[in-house]
C-alpha cells in the first residue's frame, strides 16, 4: 500500500482522510516522537500546510517521495526547483479558478483588517481603556473611503464585490489586463494607486522568481496611509518596512504573512513595535477556516486519487 503522512494533522478533513485510506496506510506527524525527516524518510504522498519549509535539505530525506500535495494557491513552502529536479509533482489550488470563486476566508480576512484598521480594534480591543477613551479612538467608515487593491485576482474581485455594498470607492493595479468588475476602477501603476488611495491592500499572486513589488519608494509613498497585506511577505521590502512602522510612518498597518514565515526568529523582527501604533499581526490565518480547510483538503485530495487512478490504467 502506499505510505501517506500528513504533516499538519491537526483539524485535517476526516472525510479526505477516510478517501485516503481506502488507497494506502495514513500516518500523522506527531512533534516530539520522531524529526521530521524522519517521519518523510518512507513516504511516498506527503500532504502539507504552511508549517514547514519543505526545502532540498528536507526533501533530500524523502528518498521514495513522489507526490506532495498542497491545498494552498501560494508554494513559497516548497523548494519547486528540487522537487521538479527529483521528479516529485505537485498538487495544489494553482490555476483551480472554478473551484476556489467559492473559497472565501482570505477575502472575508482581508474585509475583516480593513476594518480593524480603520475604527482602531486593536488598541479598542484593550481591556485596561476606559470610556474616557473613546475619544481617542474615533476612526474611520468604508463608506466613501478610497480603497486600492493591488492584484486583481480572485481575492481582490472578492474584496472589491464585499466593500461596494459598502459604499467604497474602489481602484484596482495588476500586471495583467483585467476587466473592470464590481464598480472597481483599473489604474496604471502602483504608484497611481498609492497616490489616490487612502487604503492600500496588496492582495498579488506570488511566484518564487518574482520580484520584490512593494518597493521602499512604494512604502515611503504610503506615508500617513493604511496598508494591508494577506499576499505573501516576500513580495514587500520588508525590513524597510518594519523601520517605517516603528517610525509611525502609516495610519495603519496590517500584516498577515511576512517573509520565511516558518522561520520562528522572523517573526520576533516585529517585537517591539509600540502598541500605540494602529499595527496588527495575524500569523496567515487568511484562509484558515474550518470551511475553507475542509473543502480545499477534500478537492486536492481527490485530484490526487484521480491522478493515481489514471497512472494506474
Amino acid at each position: 500500500m502506499l505510505e501517506i503522512g500528513i504533516l499538519e494533522a491537526s483539524g485535517f478533513s476526516q472525510l479526505a482522510i477516510s478517501q485516503l485510506e481506502e488507497v494506502g496506510l495514513v500516518s500523522f506527524y506527531k512533534p516530539g516522537s520522531m524529526t521530521v525527516e524522519q517521519f518523510i524518510s518512507n513516504k511516498q504522498i506527503l500532504f502539507v500546510r504552511l508549517k514547514y519549509m519543505l526545502n532540498q535539505e528536507l526533501l533530500s530525506q524523502a528518498k521514495r517521495l513522489e507526490f506532495i500535495c498542497s491545498p494552498t494557491t501560494g508554494l513559497n513552502h516548497i523548494d519547486l526547483p528540487f522537487a521538479k529536479q527529483r521528479g516529485i509533482e505537485i498538487i495544489c489550488l494553482k490555476d483551480e479558478v472554478k473551484f476556489l470563486k467559492d473559497i472565501r476566508a482570505t477575502s472575508e480576512h482581508t474585509l475583516g483588517l480593513i476594518l480593524s484598521l480603520l475604527r482602531n480594534y486593536q488598541r479598542a480591543f484593550s481591556n485596561h481603556l476606559s470610556l474616557e477613551s473613546r475619544d481617542d479612538l474615533k476612526g474611520f467608515e468604508v463608506y466613501d473611503n478610497r480603497i486600492g487593491i493591488i492584484g486583481y485576482g480572485r481575492i481582490g474581485q472578492l474584496l472589491s464585490s464585499y466593500l461596494k455594498p459598502l459604499g467604497a470607492q474602489c481602484y484596482f493595479y495588476d500586471v495583467q489586463e483585467k476587466e473592470e468588475k464590481h464598480g472597481a476602477i483599473r489604474l496604471s501603476s502602483p504608484e497611481q494607486l498609492i497616490d489616490q488611495c487612502n487604503v492600500i491592500v496588496l492582495c498579488a499572486s506570488y511566484e518564487v522568481d518574482k520580484e520584490i513589488l512593494i518597493s521602499k519608494e512604494l512604502i515611503d509613498a504610503m506615508e500617513g496611509k493604511y496598508f494591508i497585506n494577506t499576499s505573501r511577505g516576500e513580495l514587500v521590502e520588508e525590513d524597510y518596512l518594519i523601520q517605517k512602522i516603528k517610525r509611525g510612518h502609516f495610519a495603519g498597518i496590517a500584516l498577515d504573512v511576512i517573509q520565511n514565515e516558518t522561520n520562528l526568529e522572523n517573526a520576533d523582527k516585529f517585537k517591539g513595535i509600540d502598541e500605540k501604533q494602529n499595527f496588527i499581526y495575524t500569523p496567515h490565518i487568511g484562509g484558515a477556516s474550518f470551511t475553507s480547510m475542509e473543502r480545499t483538503e477534500v478537492f486536492i485530495t481527490e485530484r490526487f486519487l484521480r491522478m493515481i487512478q489514471t497512472l494506474n490504467q
